[in-house]
């Protein structure tokens, strides 16, 4: 999968290297994901279905972490992919996918 313009690669590679730095600081320096690292990129996301919200598409309120239904979300498919993937650098892309996955982690 190639990344697409509205996904600002550059910020992303930015996030991603802030985040292996403490975990792994000599492959967080490398990374880059327009040079062919994107091959090293798995995407997913904290819920796997799409989500609506009185119609509307979800944009993380009420958060998913505070919501039965989100929350049972989360413990079966987000963290079935965590322990899959358990060794794995995962990096939230933003607040509300930073909480879930903390408290799916936790």
């Amino acid at each position: 999968m190639r990344f697409q313009q509205q996904l600002r690669p550059v910020r992303l590679t930015a996030r991603i290297r802030r985040t292996t730095a403490a975990r792994r600081p000599r492959a967080g320096s490398r990374l880059s994901v327009r040079s062919g690292d994107a091959h090293l990129v798995h995407l997913t996301s904290i819920l796997r279905y799409p989500v609506f919200v009185d119609g509307a598409n979800y944009t993380g309120a009420p958060s998913p972490t505070a919501t039965l239904l989100l929350r049972n979300q989360l413990g079966k498919w987000f963290a079935e992919e965590m322990r899959a993937l358990w060794n794995a650098v995962f990096v939230p892309l933003g607040a509300v996918a930073d909480d879930a996955a903390e408290t799916v982690a936790a």
